[in-house]
């Protein structure tokens, strides 16, 4: 997927299913390739058609975890503005342990990837908790 927004437009139009999963090993819907791509406008086209931005993937990661894993900060905001979980994900993502039920946090992801200097984590949560 080269992440080019508007072919996305197109086949969501045309009736593509924005939470499918491929049946292969990590089984990743369409916003977690996006997401972990780094394809903002993609990303924000499958939120826009209704793509759920906590769907994991057969591991359990989210697309916050791959975004986030990735470095991707515009793909990380979109998906927080559109109510992703910033402690959500079960397994995959960046290893294990994070949290007690043996899943990975966002943060846990974007430390393990070295991605810690992308951007403060402020950049991310202040304008979403100052509009609450």
């Amino acid at each position: 997927m080269s992440g080019d927004g508007h072919i996305v437009r197109v086949l969501v139009g045309a009736g593509g299913d924005v939470a499918a999963a491929p049946g292969t090993e990590e089984g990743s819907p369409p916003l977690m390739e996006a997401a972990s791509g780094g394809h903002a406008e993609a990303v924000r086209v499958l939120l826009a058609a209704g793509a759920p931005p906590d769907h994991p993937n057969k591991l359990g990661a989210t697309a916050l975890q791959g975004a986030a894993g990735s470095g991707h900060d515009l793909c990380v905001r979109a998906l927080l503005e559109a109510g992703a979980n910033p402690e959500g994900g079960g397994g995959g993502g960046g290893g294990g342990g994070a949290r007690r039920d043996g899943g990975t946090t966002v943060l846990h992801a974007c430390v393990c990837h070295s991605q810690v200097g992308a951007a403060p984590v402020e950049a991310y949560t202040r304008p979403l908790l100052s509009s609450s």
